[in-house]
């Protein structure tokens, strides 16, 4: 049942739009806005310029405007005195790298638990004895080469872009695609195989009929079969021309008589709505394409050894 779900549900909001708009739109007007919704937060991501991920040698070579806001990793030591933290003065830490070269960053807040930043760099001069002389005994005991020309100034400290809240997208994007997989799937789902070998089982006698329903798919909507009863007879012969089979509805409004060719053909397999699912058989011939309902399998096996069967051959 949970196969006729999707398709259902996707049909009754396409319904709700159509009559909502006048007929206009529906679940493809749907799938469109959602995807375009999607996209934006992509597109706005895409817009915006992104820190340059850089090494403290890369910026010997020198920086421009445009390379300027850069994304840095390494480990931060803090060198303002925790008095001069506590009374909120700017913070100026080391961002150490493991080649041992460091620079000089400066902050609103402590950020010694972090290993990657985002800041602007800027010129500045002789950072190298400032970081010393602010840093007294917290200055690290080790071989660094600190860059004295620049100091990063840390804009965005707390949130790497592997931490952006993607989950509207995903949300939007799993929507459109359930209502495009049920929208292709369409309504009443009816998944068919040829079937192409005689059944083993006593095909219809003579005057002998089979109660079934006759499916008429554009009447159906989704919530349970509402095709009407039928029954299909099989008919005694009195000449190659004549019909073989005939279906007719329990009101008695239409019967349709048909006969077998070398050219007809049957193919097997299964409805499902949302409350029940049936087994189903297409017959295909001359002028006529009916689709069956069974009330069993076993009423399958002997419409389809009665149509396909052996004893079928006698007829041209």
């Amino acid at each position: 049942m949970l196969l006729a779900i999707d398709p259902w549900l996707v049909l009754q909001v396409d319904r709700g739009i159509r009559r909502l708009f006048g007929g206009f739109g529906g679940v493809p007007l749907l799938i469109v806005l959602l995807l375009a919704s999607a996209s934006v937060p992509l597109i706005i991501e895409g817009s915006r310029q992104q820190p340059i991920s850089e090494s403290i040698d890369g910026l010997r070579d020198g920086v421009s405007g445009l390379s300027s806001w850069v994304r840095m990793d390494g480990r931060i030591v803090t060198l303002t005195s925790p008095d001069n933290v506590a009374r909120g003065q700017q913070v100026q830490s080391l961002l150490i790298e493991s080649t041992g070269d460091a620079i000089v960053l400066t902050s609103d807040r402590v950020l010694d638990n972090l290993r990657e930043v985002t800041g602007r760099v800027n010129n500045s001069a002789n950072m190298a004895e400032t970081a010393s002389s602010i840093g007294g005994d917290r200055f690290p005991d080790e071989e660094l080469d600190v860059i004295d020309r620049y100091v990063l100034t840390v804009d965005d400290p707390i949130v790497p872009p592997d931490d952006r809240n993607w989950l509207p997208v995903w949300i939007l994007g799993v929507a459109a695609a359930v209502l495009l997989i049920g929208h292709w799937m369409g309504y009443p789902v009816v998944r068919l195989r040829p079937a192409l070998e005689p059944y083993r089982v006593r095909p219809l006698a003579v005057s002998e009929a089979l109660a079934l329903r006759a499916i008429e798919p554009e009447l159906e909507d989704g919530t349970r079969l509402r095709a009407p009863r039928a029954e299909l007879r099989r008919l005694e012969r009195r000449g190659p021309d004549d019909p073989w089979f005939s279906l007719t509805t329990t009101d008695h409004d239409r019967t349709l008589a048909f006969r077998r060719h070398r050219w007809s053909s049957a193919s097997s397999g299964r409805l499902w709505t949302v409350t029940e699912s049936a087994p189903v058989v297409q017959l295909r011939d001359w002028g006529i394409e009916v689709l069956l309902a069974l009330d069993s399998e076993a009423d399958r096996q002997q419409l389809l050894a009665s149509f396909l069967g052996a004893d079928a051959g006698d007829d041209a």
